[in-house]
This record gives structure tokens, sequence and C-alpha cells, in this order.
């Protein structure tokens, strides 16, 4: 099993833009450990502000105590260093819809994940084989195409191809579904037909 889709999940995102910031909000609201991979550092310490806000707010209103308020803000965070993503199960990226990016992103990523994570890509035209380059485990690489705004599409276009491992499919299917979406499975002949709808 590659998810167990009985508990929480670690997860890495790596991109902040509206896709990322949306994915984030969705999985920490839902208990899980994140890893939020952003370029800058700046831009690091800008969202762990607002998260450690969101947390204190909780707190606030006696959704949290003191002690869980703290161990949030250790497993739940952002980082401008790759390297923090060593322990992720699934690793989404969310950069933007261009292929060298999405290659190199990829690439950074899966010098350090573990071996056994997921590596998704998130993206509406380009397909899984495609970002399959040396030194990203093709059997554990897919597709998810997920709809914007998140909280409204509960729509993921799981795209699939040949060297995909069938096991690590029906993993993140099942850890999807446990998180409130509905999952389309698609082959290289059929991806993306939903959004050309």
């Amino acid at each position: 099993m590659t998810l167990d889709c009985t508990k929480p999940c670690r997860i890495a995102i790596l991109g902040t833009g509206r896709m990322g910031t949306s994915l984030f909000d969705l999985f920490s609201g839902q208990g899980h450990d994140i890893a939020w991979v952003s370029r800058t550092s700046r831009r690091a310490h800008e969202l762990n502000t607002r998260w450690h806000k969101q947390v204190a707010r909780s707190m606030r209103y006696g959704l949290l105590s003191a002690e869980q308020c703290e161990e949030r803000k250790e497993r739940v965070f952002a980082t401008d260093d790759m390297r923090r993503i060593n322990d992720a199960d699934i690793i989404i990226e969310t950069v933007i819809e261009d292929l060298s990016a999405k290659r190199s992103v990829l690439s950074r990523a899966a010098e350090h994940a573990k071996q056994s994570a997921v590596i998704a890509s998130n993206s509406s035209s380009l397909l899984p084989n495609e970002l399959a380059i040396e030194g990203v485990d093709a059997s554990r690489l897919l597709g998810l195409h997920f709809f914007f705004p998140i909280s409204v599409n509960g729509i993921v276009e799981v795209v699939t191809h040949d060297r995909l491992n069938p096991d690590v499919c029906s993993d993140v299917e099942g850890f999807l579904q446990r998180n409130g979406f509905f999952c389309i499975r698609q082959g290289l002949h059929n991806a993306f037909i939903i959004n050309m709808l």
C-alpha cells in the first residue's frame, strides 16, 4: 500500500499559487501534515505567518489547546528547502503550466523524495508520461487535475499512463475520495476530457 487511507498522510505541496494555496487550505483543514514548498524564503515566511494566525485563531475559539497549536505549527509548515519533503507520502506539484518548469521542479523533488512516495502533477494539459524524465520513478508518477475553486469543484481527473503501477493509482484514488473528491480516471487517449468539455 502506498497511502494509508485510514489515517492522515504526510503531503508535500510544490508551488504557492492559487492551486497550491487551495490544496493547502483543504488538506491542512483535514488534519494532514504538510510541507508547502515555495521558491523563496520570503514567501515561505509570509505563508507561515498566515498559517500561524489560523492556528492561533483555532486556539482562541477553543478548537485547539496550546500544546496542539504548537504541534500543528511543527507538522504543517511552508519552506523554501526542498529537502524537507523527504518524508512525504504524496507530493503534489502545482507550478505554472509549462513543461520545462514542471520537469525542473519534479526532478528536484525526486532527489529528496522517499522511495515509496507518490509524485503527482496538477496539470490541465501536460501528460504524466511527458514528465517522466530521468530520476523520476514513472511507476509512481501520475497526473491529478484539480478544478478551481477546489472548495466548490470536488472533481479530480486522475491521468494514468502505461508505466504507472496500478496499485499506486488505486491508493491515490482512495486517498482523494477519503478527502471528499470525486475521481475520474483517464488514460492518455482521453486525458483531460472533463476539462475540454
